[in-house]
């Protein structure tokens, strides 16, 4: 099943399954996951993000939140479905619980930060939120909504990196769509990045 144990504290089930940094180091030799990670890491220094110790995510109270409340969403979903309690193939959870995170995260960046004129005072809580929600899932277009935040941030330089990182998706989108890559969004989202950083 997605829930964690009775004798786990849901948060820990959350972090320890989405395995952020496990799931990146095997990827490493990738382009623009590299490069991703090479983005985080400067972005947590350069920013002072400090729910990042040792570049290791921690987890604050709204994103534990969010995280449980789709995860629990899911499950009831799924029991409904089902006609009972269902169960998930363990070498099917973490894919899914990773999934569900960084939609979860996303969908807490967008009630927050999205759609307001003005940018919020703790802006840099969710660019780490928008960080750890790529973390889980790899997304560009999370990299994507990440760049324009800076750019409403005021922070040009920085928006920049995490454009260029999204040129380097292709290098990667075999892999991130298993074998079948979505070229009308390949191509649209390396477009609109190259955009954005012709206009820097």
């Amino acid at each position: 099943m997605i829930r964690a144990a009775a004798s786990t504290p849901r948060w820990a089930a959350c972090r320890s399954t989405v395995g952020i940094l496990g799931k990146l180091f095997r990827k490493q030799r990738q382009p623009y996951v590299a490069a991703g990670v090479r983005l985080t890491n400067d972005l947590v220094t350069t920013l002072g993000l400090t729910d990042w110790p040792n570049f290791e995510p921690d987890y604050r109270p709204d994103e534990i939140e969010a995280i449980e409340t789709k995860l629990s969403g899911f499950q009831n979903m799924a029991n409904e479905e089902m006609g009972g309690q269902a169960g998930f193939h363990r070498d099917i959870a973490p894919d899914i619980t990773r999934l569900l995170a960084a939609q979860a995260l996303n969908d807490l960046t967008a009630r927050e930060c999205e759609w307001p004129d003005e940018v919020p005072p703790n802006w840099r809580d969710y660019v780490s939120t928008y960080l750890k929600s790529w973390a889980a899932l790899l997304d560009p277009f999370t990299l994507y909504k990440l760049g324009e935040f800076l750019l409403k941030a005021g922070r040009r330089n920085e928006a920049k990196r995490v454009f260029d990182v999204i040129l380097l998706f292709p290098t990667y989108a075999e892999t991130y769509y298993d074998g079948e890559p979505d070229l009308h969004f390949v191509n649209g989202i390396v477009s609109e990045a190259k955009k954005h950083l012709a206009e820097l």
